[in-house]
């Protein structure tokens, strides 16, 4: 086994079964991170933070359209990671203004920009679990069948992002 920066594997052959049947998830995601994207543009005018945002999602399209590769994804769900980290902090100072001066409008908005990096870090967390857990690789100790450390995984493999009642039945479960 052959790993990029000592922590990511390198992928080779074909995507794990699981991995392939929740990749309408990645869609979802990578469709409301570009959503994001298009607000911090056009709402915000923060061009570089779209900049950051856009090569995220470009990296995750590219990661989806390859078959679902596990390399490509993990870089992008670290990069989300960083960026959903930076973006967080970044959200207090202008978070506690808009509160000030009751642009109460604006905070949900604000907030769903970091919430959409860190769900693509949860869910390419989710997916290095599956590789592991599929053959992909040994990972041992903590890793090993712990609900808590994989929180998007009964929603993702339960449910069906394209069907409404299974999306609803699936959050209220939650």
């Amino acid at each position: 086994q052959t790993y990029f920066l000592h922590c990511i594997p390198m992928q080779v052959g074909p995507a794990s079964k699981n991995a392939r049947h929740i990749a309408d998830w990645m869609r979802a995601v990578l469709t409301l991170q570009f959503a994001c994207c298009m607000l911090q543009i056009f709402w915000f005018g923060a061009f570089i933070a779209a900049f950051w945002t856009g090569a995220l999602v470009a990296l995750g399209i590219y990661a989806w359209n390859q078959d679902m590769h596990i390399t490509y994804i993990c870089v992008w769900g670290v990069g989300c990671l960083l960026n959903g980290i930076a973006d967080t902090l970044g959200l207090i100072l202008p978070l506690v203004f808009d509160i000030l001066f009751l642009s109460w409008f604006e905070i949900p908005f604000r907030a769903l920009v970091p919430v959409s990096e860190l769900i693509g870090a949860a869910f390419a967390w989710h997916l290095y679990l599956d590789y592991f857990h599929t053959g992909g690789g040994a990972p041992g100790g903590f890793l090993e069948n712990d609900p808590i450390l994989d929180p998007m995984g009964n929603l993702v493999n339960d449910v069906d992002p394209n069907n409404y009642q299974s999306l609803m039945a699936g959050l209220q479960k939650q």
